[in-house]
């Protein structure tokens, strides 16, 4: 069956991940916006949310020194059991408390 009109929220992208600790399982998902509905036809809104995206990781790169590519898994940072400084070494305390609060958004220093 053809789609004939977008629905009024336009079309969105979605990505899920899940994580546990064998007692709590968590899933996370995140709705990117893809293509817009308006009465002027479909703009494309992805490129301006990854563009976002990339500026987002260069900033926790400028910060942090956390790898551009490097998946990011709030858990490692909360223990100090990752290798996200430079992609090598670990972030620890203070820091690794920053680089969460700015990977989830809460905080922004650039």
């Amino acid at each position: 069956m053809a789609l004939e009109k977008l629905p009024d929220c336009g079309l969105h992208t979605f990505y899920a991940d899940e994580s546990d600790d064998k007692t709590t399982f968590v899933i996370a998902c995140v709705s990117i916006p893809t293509l817009g509905a308006t009465a002027g036809g479909c703009p494309v809104e992805w490129n301006r949310y990854l563009e976002e995206a990339k500026a987002w990781r260069r900033r926790l790169k400028e910060q942090f020194n956390i790898p551009v590519s490097k998946e990011l898994k709030g858990s490692k940072l909360a223990t100090g059991r990752n290798s996200y400084r430079g992609g090598k070494e670990r972030l620890y305390g203070k820091e690794a408390m920053m680089a969460y609060h700015c990977a989830l958004g809460f905080v922004d220093k650039a």
